[in-house]
């Protein structure tokens, strides 16, 4: 899902650097998007008609990503921080959590890659901080052919199929249509209410292989991004006025 471009050390050997600068030439190539399942457009929203409704607060709302290297040679690469705060979207929330629906809409342009005050949050994996260049032209092989394809595809669409559980401790049952396929996903939540507002957050891993993407891998996996993607986020929904 997510192109890395690996920064290399000086210090490496000069060995180490010709292998490694091959491996960044190949992965500057463009690819031809994956072929995947075709899929309609999910159906309109049907809440129940007890429902209450909450609007998702973008800025206040927010989803992280964590991408790892991975493969024999992954000390020569980054980890990296794909975040956003650009979530919006609707909650029909009832007393039973498994009439309840939630949709949410991300921006695929709004994705950021490495900031630094998200790589410091997210811990010693992440301490190491790759150069400008590297950040951009990884966020330029996300948004690109062959990957999220943000000209095509411009917004990633997640919507509830089924609830299971209390509100303390939901399964969500999400389906997924990015690039135009339907993926479903389970996805846990904890969910507060105080007043008008609802906070929902939980972290869960979800590997691209799920998504229907092709994790990037170079000279026969010795230099590649993981599969698992470890994803936290943030929901922060206000009754509709």
């Amino acid at each position: 899902m997510f192109r890395l471009c690996f920064v290399i050390h000086w210090r490496m050997c000069r060995i180490a650097i010709g292998v490694v600068v091959l491996a960044l030439l190949i992965a500057c190539q463009p690819r031809a998007p994956e072929s995947l399942p075709d899929s309609s457009a999910l159906p309109s929203l049907q809440p129940a008609k007890d429902a209450v409704h909450y609007t998702v607060q973008p800025g206040q709302s927010w989803v992280r990503i964590l991408v790892y290297r991975d493969g024999r040679l992954a000390a020569l690469g980054h980890n990296h921080v794909i975040h956003s705060t650009a979530l919006s979207g609707e909650l029909y929330v009832t007393r039973d959590p498994a009439r309840s629906i939630l949709e949410l809409r991300l921006p695929v342009a709004s994705l950021s890659v490495d900031d630094p005050a998200q790589r410091r949050a997210a811990g010693e994996d992440f301490a190491a901080v790759p150069d400008a260049e590297a950040i951009a032209g990884t966020r330029r092989n996300m948004l690109g052919e062959g990957q999220l394809e943000a000209s095509a595809w411009p917004e990633i669409l997640l919507r509830s199929a089924m609830v299971d559980g209390d509100w303390s401790e939901l399964q969500l049952h999400m389906d997924v249509q990015l690039r135009g396929a339907l993926r479903r996903i389970t996805v846990p939540a904890g969910v507060t209410r105080a007043g008008g507002q609802l906070v929902a957050t939980g972290d869960f891993a979800v590997t691209q292989s799920e998504l229907g993407l092709t994790p990037f891998s170079v000279m026969l996996g010795a230099l590649q991004v993981r599969d698992t993607l470890e994803i936290g986020y943030r929901i922060v929904a206000e009754i509709h006025p």
